[in-house]
């Protein structure tokens, strides 16, 4: 039983390697570096003034992020517990 079981793991172990061989040919074969291609950019004052863009955003973003994290990590610290204790004449 051991013997069966190394096989199939030795198996497995060529067939990952295939598989990860095929990946790295598929991906090897789909950079063209022979051909030659031009790039054509277009700026549009639309697209590029969108408010993710815009650094302003992710600073009032990550401002907005710390207080909702400052809040719901303080929100333990408020509670105060006061205990009384009422001593009897027996006691004293």
């Amino acid at each position: 039983m051991k013997h069966f079981t190394k096989a199939v793991t030795a198996y497995k172990m060529i067939i990952a390697t295939l598989i990860a061989l095929f990946i790295q040919i598929a991906t090897f074969a789909q950079d063209d570096a022979g051909s030659s291609t031009t790039v054509t950019t277009h700026t549009h004052s639309e697209s590029s003034n969108t408010w993710y863009t815009q650094p302003w955003a992710w600073i009032v973003g990550g401002i907005i992020l710390v207080l909702i994290l400052i809040a719901l990590f303080s929100g333990g610290r408020d509670k105060v517990i006061v205990r009384e204790r009422t001593t009897t004449e027996r006691e004293v």
